[in-house]
């Protein structure tokens, strides 16, 4: 069976498309003030003028000290950014029917302009604070009629596999009234006051039965896009630093649990509570 861009006739029922092969691209490497992070992920296989542009990988070596981080927003200063990595991929449908889904990765360091300087991102209450925060200025404002568009975070997941605290979230739209695609993010501290986050933008399309537009579920597998979310998560390797240790070493010492949180229900921005049972 071939799965191709090339588009000669429309989908008409539910499938899976072919996204690209996680073998098929060189592992990147960078340090972060000396912390060596290193991961995989396909080479760039995306198509079309709605892509984002500026594709890239990164250099070699940051250092944050110092560092003035250009406002996410132009208009709200409130985070800053420094972008590391953009990259995004066309997944196909079988038997020309083209693209059917999307999926946009990016690698930031990203930091609040307010934070105190006696707290530290290796706490781990200091660190789902900050991630709430985050959600909260990336999703917070997009309200419909006292109805948010937008549920994060959903299916909360510690991640144990870096030798620091991590976790993983999705951002799930209000289906009533948000069309939107879900969003994934994934975040690890790198110095006490910056933020490692992973991104993943996934775009499925909708096809027609007859006359009636089909939800996205039932028309677009995206088991395939995530599995290459999934991929990429797994691949990652931070080795830190002696003085990075110490840092993390300092932020927990005294507690008792220096676990990331289990659980973490989704943050009310509007006062309509009824779409919550959505999910």
């Amino acid at each position: 069976m071939f799965y191709l861009p090339f588009k000669f006739q429309e989908l008409k029922e539910y499938t899976t498309p072919r996204g690209p092969n996680f073998k098929w691209g060189w592992p990147m490497n960078f340090t972060v003030n000396g912390n060596k992070i290193r991961l995989r992920a396909p080479f760039n296989r995306a198509s079309g003028p709605f892509g984002p542009r500026g594709l890239h990988g990164p250099r070699p070596d940051y250092n944050l000290d110092g560092l003035y981080l250009s406002s996410i927003r132009s208009r709200d200063s409130t985070w800053g950014v420094l972008p590391i990595i953009l990259k995004a991929w066309d997944f196909y449908g079988p038997w020309f029917t083209g693209k059917l889904a999307r999926l946009d990765f990016s690698l930031n360091v990203i930091a609040p302009r307010d934070i105190k300087e006696d707290s530290s991102y290796f706490h781990p209450r200091t660190f789902e604070s900050a991630i709430a925060d985050f959600l909260t200025y990336q999703y917070g404002h997009d309200i419909f009629k006292d109805r948010q568009n937008w549920f994060a975070p959903v299916n909360w997941q510690p991640i144990e596999s870096l030798p620091c605290i991590a976790a993983r979230c999705e951002v799930a739209p209000n289906k009533r009234i948000n069309g939107s695609d879900i969003k994934y993010h994934a975040f690890f501290p790198i110095t006490d006051q910056h933020l490692i986050v992973l991104s993943f933008i996934m775009g499925r399309k909708r096809i027609y039965i007859g006359s009636e537009r089909q939800d996205r579920e039932i028309s677009v597998n995206r088991a395939p896009v995530e599995e290459l979310i999934a991929n990429i998560l797994n691949s990652i390797e931070l080795t830190l630093t002696p003085e990075t240790k110490e840092l993390q070493r300092k932020a927990v010492e005294g507690l008792d649990d220096t676990s990331v949180t289990k659980s973490f229900l989704p943050l009310q921005w509007a006062g309509n509570t009824n779409d919550l049972k959505l999910l």
